[in-house]
């Protein structure tokens, strides 16, 4: 009986360590197992690791051959002489080289003051200054030192009403830089803070016209600048429809043919006045793809401009 039951112990200790020698392996090649996933999740991610990065070196080197591209194209802008004139100008041009309709008596075509400022922004015609137009000028001097006196600050209104013919001979004469350089102080600071928004977007290109001050990028025009009165008018190329006349006070002039591509039309009448309009450009500029020169240049244009003397 001993012998048996020592036979049987030991039996059981071989099944015993049968049993833990399987466990050991079946575990054994578990870890096993585990560890070759991992290792090929780990080389799946370091392959997608290294595919994102080409991926971004790829986009990094696109972006740096389309910033020398911009770069070249924008030296070989500012090398060219700014002679750019788009449709708009060209067809104003034609109009002003094509004759003149006879002008009618002042009592058959009576003025209308609500156009004035709207008159101001239209192509100036040619005015043949003779000694009879040089007395008739000393004649309006005269005049308007009577009701300036008389009428004081509405001193124009009246002469306007009463000499409504020799006041818009009067008006035509001043050009854009005649007009601007009447302006007060603070007209003046208006007009080179609009101005020096604009500039300050490459590739734009400046014409400085007989009426307005024209501003081109890639041969589209996307401002005008024009002298209205003791202010300044900014016409741009946005739907006035689309700006709340509450927040962006403007005014609908895409009824004239002049301002059908900019029948946006603003007056600069304070300083908040031209942080809106540095606004609205933003949109102008989003539109139409351009990029703002952090770097820019401030520039006092408005003393940069010089009466255009009339020759006899």
């Amino acid at each position: 009986p001993t012998s048996n039951n020592d036979e049987v112990e030991k039996l059981r200790k071989e099944i015993e360590e049968e049993r833990n020698k399987n466990k050991k392996a079946e575990k054994d090649a578990q870890n096993e197992e585990l560890e070759k996933l991992r290792k090929q999740l780990e080389e799946e991610r370091q392959k997608a690791h290294q595919a994102e990065l080409a991926a971004r070196d790829s986009e990094l080197e696109q972006l740096k051959k389309d910033m020398e591209a911009l770069k070249k194209d924008a030296e070989e802008r500012k090398n060219q002489e700014p002679i750019i004139m788009d449709i708009e100008d060209y067809e104003e041009e034609q109009e002003e080289e094509a004759p003149k309709p006879a002008k009618k008596s002042a009592k058959a075509a009576p003025v209308q003051e609500e156009d004035d400022d709207d008159d101001e922004d239209e192509d100036l015609e040619e005015i043949d200054l003779s000694e009879d137009t040089e007395k008739e000028e000393e004649k309006l001097a005269k005049l308007m030192e009577q009701f300036k006196k008389q009428f004081r600050d509405q001193w124009e209104q009246e002469m306007l009403k009463k000499y409504p013919e020799l006041m818009k001979k009067h008006n035509e004469r001043l050009g854009f830089a005649d007009r601007l350089v009447k302006l007060p102080a603070e007209g003046k600071e208006y007009f080179n803070s609009v101005k020096n928004e604009i500039m300050s977007y490459d590739g734009v290109t400046n014409i400085t016209r007989r009426n307005k001050d024209t501003f081109v990028y890639n041969r589209k025009v996307i401002a005008k600048i024009a002298v209205s009165g003791k202010s300044i008018k900014v016409f741009l190329p946005l739907d006035p429809s689309k700006y709340s006349n509450a927040q962006f006070p403007h005014k609908d002039v895409s009824s004239k043919k002049a301002h059908v591509k900019t029948p946006f039309a603003m007056r600069m009448t304070s300083k908040l006045s031209t942080k809106r309009l540095a606004i609205l450009f933003e949109d102008v500029a989003r539109d139409n793809q351009m990029s703002k020169n952090a770097k820019a240049e401030t520039k006092d244009y408005a003393k940069g401009m010089q009466f255009k003397k009339k020759s006899k």
